[in-house]
């Protein structure tokens, strides 16, 4: 059962719950799931090859924030668009 504690996922950890096919799991620990736009882009890009696409479409559950997320400097120095 959810406990209400929110969660932001970002690309890596995202693919590799879908891969292992516990995605699934997310729901079932957290109140909401909220994607970024970035990490959006990034596994449907993905989709190209095949992989994580369909899941990730799939779960409609998963909160999928529509804008773009414009990090600090220091961030977007050092950060990929999906993290």
């Amino acid at each position: 059962m959810p406990d209400g504690r929110n969660l932001v996922i970002n690309t890596g950890p995202l693919l590799a719950l879908i891969a292992a096919g516990h995605l699934g799991m997310l729901r079932a620990l957290y109140g909401r799931v909220l994607v970024p736009r970035e990490v959006q882009d990034e596994v449907i890009a993905g989709g190209l090859y095949g992989f994580g696409t369909e899941a990730f479409e799939a779960a409609t559950w998963l909160a999928k924030w529509p804008h773009p997320v414009a990090p600090g400097l220091l961030l977007a120095s050092s950060l990929d668009r999906g993290e």
